[in-house]
C-alpha cells in the first residue's frame, strides 16, 4: 500500500510536542504529504447558561482565531523547512471530525499519539486516540509519547525518549 498522504491529530498539548520529531520523521520516509489537524470543540450545550448567544459565537471565532495561530506555531517549530504541510482547524467531536477529514482528503495514514493522560482523565474526557485507532477505515501509527526506546524527543522534552508501534 502507498501513503501519499498522512494526517498527525494534533492536541496542541504535551503528546503532540513529544511526538513531533517521530512523526516528521516518519513521513519524511514515506515522502507523503502531512496534514496537522486541530479539532476545537464547539461551546454547543452552553448555551442554557446565562450567556448571551453573541457572546457564544464570539467565543468561538475566537478560540477558532487562537487554535489556528497555536497550530502555526506548533508547525512553524517542528515543520518549518517541511514542504507543503497542510493546517486545519476543525470544530466539533475530535473523534467524528477526524474520521470525517480522512475520508473527505483521501488520508492514507493517521499517525497520534497515544493516550497520555491518566486513568481518571481518559474516563472524564473520553479516549480520542483509541478511538480513532479503533475506527479508523486507514491504517493508524500510534505513538507512546512516554515509552523508552531509541527516538530522542524535541525540547523541552530531550530528557525523554520514546518508541512507536503501530496498529
Amino acid at each position: 500500500m502507498s501513503v501519499k498522504k498522512v494526517v498527525f491529530p494534533v492536541d496542541l498539548a504535551g503528546s503532540s510536542y513529544r511526538i513531533a520529531s517521530r512523526v516528521r520523521s516518519t513521513v519524511e520516509k514515506l515522502n507523503a504529504e502531512l496534514h496537522l489537524v486541530y479539532v476545537m470543540e464547539t461551546f454547543k450545550g452552553y448555551d442554557t447558561f446565562f450567556i448571551p448567544h453573541r457572546s457564544l459565537d464570539l467565543m468561538e471565532r475566537e478560540d477558532r482565531s487562537l487554535a489556528k495561530r497555536e497550530l502555526e506555531e506548533f508547525a512553524e517549530k517542528y515543520f518549518e523547512d517541511f514542504p507543503g504541510v497542510k493546517l486545519v482547524v476543525l470544530r466539533g467531536k475530535p473523534v467524528k471530525q477526524i474520521l470525517q477529514y480522512i475520508v473527505s482528503e483521501g488520508i492514507d495514514m493517521v499517525i497520534e499519539a497515544s493516550n497520555d493522560r491518566t486513568f481518571l482523565d481518559r474516563k472524564i474526557f473520553g479516549e480520542t486516540a483509541e478511538k480513532i485507532a479503533r475506527t479508523s477505515p486507514v491504517p493508524v501509527r500510534t505513538i507512546n509519547p512516554f515509552e523508552m526506546g531509541k527516538y530522542h524527543l524535541p525540547a523541552p522534552y530531550a530528557s525523554h525518549v520514546l518508541a512507536s508501534h503501530s496498529h
